[in-house]
């Protein structure tokens, strides 16, 4: 599990760090955004079910989400980036509120 973690980091900021460069913009902030405007803010209970969690939040966010940012074309893979992102924020948060231990 820990390798899945690491290697969804890696995938995603090689991805983001493009982004930035070409495109001046960062998804994960634009993540923090369109998760606002959907009124969603992560709890422990989003950690405890987090394959559920990170589903539903996507469903939330993906009708707001109006900007070309995504390195991703098809409607599946943008659902699984927008997911992913929201996989490492919850990553960050649990290691912020000290709910997951590296």
């Amino acid at each position: 599990m820990n390798w899945d973690d690491l290697w969804l980091s890696y995938a995603i900021a090689s991805l983001e760090i493009e982004n930035i460069v070409i495109k001046n913009t960062s998804n994960p902030l634009l993540l923090e955004e369109y998760m606002e405007k959907a009124g969603v803010s992560l709890t422990a209970s989003h950690l405890a079910n987090y394959a559920e969690s990170s589903i539903a939040i996507t469903q939330k966010v993906i009708p707001l989400w109006d900007k070309d940012t995504l390195p991703v074309m098809t409607p599946s893979d943008i659902a699984n980036y927008i997911r992913d992102l929201i996989l490492l924020k919850m990553i960050h948060y649990g290691l912020q509120k000290g709910l997951v231990k590296l």
